[in-house]
């Protein structure tokens, strides 16, 4: 954080603007505090109300608020109003990754990052959630009832706070007795998980050593923290004290209007010149416009910060050289650069500042401003007295000496009654502590922007809770079970402020996942690729129940909906990151337990070691069909898996629902009609084992090792192919209407085909009415469809979709079936107890399919249903339900065989039925 070069009087009418800002979101009344979440976050600052977009994008069905001790959000960029306030990073990767930057400046001044702000919270209605002069005193966590009981004040003046976030960050709202503002009303709520996002120093005071006479001085002595409103150094004599990121960007500022502005420092610091505007930035916005150059940008922005700090800390005689060249270049000839820009340590042992347009230099350079490297001995009267005998005369004297830490807010926690001394503490993956259940906090970068390790920890906390969801668990806490750890100092980073404190900070270990990392683009393999289970992250399960104040409740908590009963859009649906860059959506549905007892496992074993236990079971994962998102399978069928005890899991395939293409790798372009007529795909096609391999990414997202899997049509095929690929990771396979890509074999009709090719709708009537015309004709009289669900799950498809642009992915998605070719061949990697279920009078994939897959297939049985065809409708629900369940529960028993290893028989069994449904590419 540092000034911008702008004058004062800029200055002032920036944080005029700025404090008209919180009126303009909405924040709720203070009495509409919850007693209640399932996320409590500390701090709305930069970190917060990030941790806040991930959290709600993620898990859409979680509870969370926001307290903020301050009367105003922004942390940082409210607080600090001294002239110049600035990032000393670039806004593009400062800025988060969901909200592009706009701006035209390398760097941004405090109110455009607090205008910022205060956009994202309105954009993303996190503003709701946020409740002002609303401060953490303390914390208890208790284990029984896996939850935090914590204490705020609420008061009606609690705008000084306790606590903010270093560096960069803000949402100081963690800590003890106010030391500033009135005393408020006490009370407690409780929340599953406490975030803290307050960053690690105070609010109400920043550091200023002992100055000897500096109640003799008769200027005014200000610290950059608590700058008056109505200071004005114009035709002033200003000495700045210190040489951080402050002092460097103070002065230019400063220099606008003063008389003349001296940077009295101790130890010099190294500074980098930067432009001051981003013309790549500009260029790019006007080429491809703001989403598409923020894709291309941060990345390169990334790579900078991340190639400038590797350089300086490997090359540190050469990084030293450069910056020193850089600086001779840029101060007049003569000027004693090694007596001021010179420091005793390497670049980055402490952080680098920044210069833009080089400013500073150019100050210096035209006499606005001058360095003195020198000690101070006392104040006087008129200035300060230094060691060499030099008396610096002043009229305001500004001690930017530095910030006060305050490790996580000094809030007082305790666990079962212990309480949790910090210092005793290990990071662990620099989100969680030792010993310390459910409790998370962010710190970002100190050599790089601050929010780019705050969105990945976010966005890792919210992978951990998707886990815990997936297992049934509702505690996380870290332990050091493994090798001996040694321990070091939280912050490897030897700037004064970080220093003064150091003991009173958590510690970090020698070896991952307890060391505390600088590196981004290993932090991205960590927290974003890397499983979330570790053997030293400890999930258990309480032993009582959530408290009926819930207002929402988690994944392990739902219950099925009736049968009858469409799934809403957005009802309990997350999404998760792969390593790919895909965005998927998914959902995940609990089975009652109270409807589990006494039922055998779903490997062929009795009681707590199957059903009955929410963590141990295999999930069933569902894989819907061509256009088909996550809702398409009927809630009836849903329900009666839940009933049998399967947990259930559903996704949106690629180029469906909600789930969505990495933002800086866009999908595609979708294949043309003669393509897709003559089964050419593009050369740049994904192909089904693209599919796979985001389904697998979802498994692994999720912690789950093995999973019985059910495919209908394309997502039989994905299905088979997940089964031949990765055998390791499906307990038993079940491929619903589906075919082996052979084109002797599972062709649609050619009355079909004429439906298909007509375009697409236009809005979402038309969706509707297109859904309904084609339901009529590859559904079934034998199983009628319920026009009014499958109407309402055509309308909501459209809501969820991609509207108008959705024939594109289905384009895609045939071309990827192409792309893959004959799989009969790679069938007979299949190992899994396979059931294969097709209709005899399907018009959309032939009967040959399904017998074409069963016979590819070792030892899978085959169920032809009488007078179905390609639908699920509710008339054959139930024997659906009774063929999976009943597969997913023997197969291990009847069917267990080492891999390659037919039954006696050696083929496939076959069985018609008079009853079954299936719902592909008309649901």
């Amino acid at each position: 954080m540092s000034p911008n070069p702008d004058s004062a009087a800029h200055a002032r009418g920036s944080a005029e603007r700025t404090r008209s800002l919180p009126e303009q979101v909405g924040l709720p009344e203070q009495a509409n505090l919850p007693e209640h979440v399932d996320v409590l976050i500390v701090g709305a600052g930069i970190s917060g109300i990030g941790a806040a977009y991930y959290l709600q994008r993620d898990h859409p069905r979680r509870s969370y608020a926001i307290v903020e001790a301050r009367g105003a959000i922004g942390g940082t960029w409210d607080l600090f109003r001294y002239p110049g306030i600035r990032s000393d990073s670039d806004l593009h990767t400062f800025g988060y990754e969901f909200k592009p930057w706009r701006g035209d400046g390398s760097l941004a001044g405090g109110d455009e990052i607090l205008t910022y702000l205060h956009e994202t919270a309105a954009e993303f209605d996190i503003a709701s959630r946020i409740h002002l002069r609303t401060k953490v005193v303390g914390a208890s966590w208790s284990s029984p009832d896996a939850r935090w009981t914590v204490e705020v004040e609420v008061g009606d003046d609690n705008s000084s706070g306790e606590s903010g976030s270093g560096g960069e960050s803000g949402g100081g709202s963690l800590g003890g007795d106010g030391e500033g503002g009135r005393s408020g009303t006490r009370r407690t709520l409780t929340c599953s998980w406490l975030l803290s996002a307050t960053g690690y120093y105070r609010y109400d005071e920043g550091y200023t050593p002992r100055f000897e006479g500096r109640e003799r001085f008769r200027g005014q002595i200000v610290h950059p923290q608590h700058w008056p409103a109505d200071l004005d150094c114009a035709g002033k004599r200003v000495v700045v004290v210190g040489s951080g990121a402050t002092a460097v960007t103070l002065v230019p500022a400063l220099a606008a209007t003063a008389k003349h502005v001296t940077m009295l420092q101790r130890t010099p610091t190294y500074i980098l010149p930067m432009a001051s505007k981003d013309v790549l930035s500009i260029g790019l916005r006007r080429a491809v416009g703001a989403e598409r150059a923020h894709a291309i940008i941060r990345p390169l922005y990334i790579f900078r910060q991340q190639a400038i700090w590797r350089f300086c800390r490997r090359y540190p005689t050469a990084a030293r050289r450069i910056l020193r060249r850089l600086t001779r270049m840029l101060l007049p000839a003569g000027y004693p650069v090694d007596e001021h820009f010179n420091p005793p340590y390497d670049p980055w042992d402490q952080r680098l500042c920044i210069a833009p347009g080089a400013d500073l230099f150019r100050t210096i350079g035209r006499g606005a401003a001058s360095v003195v490297t020198d000690r101070i001995t006392e104040f006087t009267e008129d200035g300060v007295l230094l060691e060499s005998g030099r008396e610096l005369a002043a009229d305001v004297i500004v001690t930017a000496t530095g910030l006060n830490l305050k490790s996580l807010g000094d809030v007082s926690l305790d666990v079962d009654g212990e309480p949790v001394r910090l210092p005793s503490t290990v990071s662990y993956k620099g989100l969680m502590l030792s010993g310390v259940p459910n409790f998370a906090y962010l710190v970002g970068y100190t050599n790089s922007s601050w929010t780019l390790k705050v969105g990945l920890l976010a966005q890792h906390l919210c992978r951990l809770l998707a886990h815990m969801d997936a297992n049934g668990y509702d505690t996380a806490c870290p332990a050091v079970t493994g090798p001996a750890l040694s321990t070091q100092p939280f912050l490897d980073f030897g700037a004064g402020y970080i220093q003064r404190s150091i003991d009173e900070l958590p510690r970090q270990g020698d070896r991952a996942p307890w060391r505390t990392s600088f590196d981004y683009f290993g932090d991205v393999r960590l927290l974003r690729r890397m499983p979330v289970e570790d053997d030293e992250l400890r999930f258990t399960r309480a032993r009582q129940a959530p408290t009926p104040t819930q207002t929402l409740t988690p994944a392990s908590a739902l219950t099925a909906a009736p049968a009858s009963a469409p799934a809403s859009a957005g009802q309990d649906e997350r999404f998760c990151d792969l390593p790919n860059g895909m965005r998927l959506c998914y959902r995940i549905d609990e089975p009652d337990q109270s409807d589990r007892s006494g039922q055998s496992g779903q490997n062929g074993q009795s009681g707590q070691s199957g059903r009955n236990d929410p963590g141990g079971a295999v999930p069933v994962l569902l894989i819907a069909g061509l256009s088909l998102d996550l809702a398409s399978w009927p809630e009836s069928m849903v329900a009666g898996l839940l009933s049998s005890g399967l947990r259930v899991i559903r996704f949106d395939n690629r180029d469906v629902g909600r789930t969505t293409f990495p933002a800086a790798s866009p999908s595609p372009p979708p294949p043309g009609r003669a393509r897709l007529l003559l089964a050419r795909p593009r050369p740049d096609a994904y192909s089904l084992a693209a599919m796979v391999e985001d389904t697998v990414g979802l498994l692994d997202q999720l912690g789950v090792a093995r999973a019985h899997v059910v495919g209908m049509s394309m997502g039989g095929m994905i299905a088979q192919s997940l089964a031949a690929r990765h055998g390791e990771r499906v307990a038993t396979l079940t491929s619903i209407f589906s075919t082996t890509g052979a084109r002797q074999v599972g062709q649609p009709a050619r009355s079909t085909l004429r439906l298909m090719a007509r375009r697409p709708p236009r809005d979402r009537e038309e969706a509707v009415a297109r859904h309904l015309a084609l339901l009529g004709h590859i559904g079934s009289a034998t199983y009628p469809p319920d026009v009014d669900v499958e109407s309402d799950w055509a309308a909501r498809a459209w809501d969820r979709g991609p509207g108008p642009r959705g024939r594109a992915g289905v384009a895609r998605q045939i071309g990827a079936i192409q792309a893959s070719g004959n799989r009969t061949a790679s069938l007979a990697a299949v190992t899994a107890p396979t059931l294969v279920i097709h209709g005899d009078a399907d018009l959309m994939v032939h009967p040959s399919g399904g017998r074409a897959t069963a016979a590819a297939i070792t030892g899978a049985r085959h169920v032809e249903i009488t007078g179905l065809r390609h639908h699920l409708a509710p008339g054959v629900v139930d024997q659906l339900v009774e063929l999976i369940t009943d597969h997913t529960s023997t197969a291990r028993a009847s069917t267990a065989r080492p891999a390659g290893e037919a039954p006696a028989a050696g083929k496939a069994r076959t069985a018609r039925s008079g009853a079954a449904q299936h719902g592909g590419e008309a649901r």
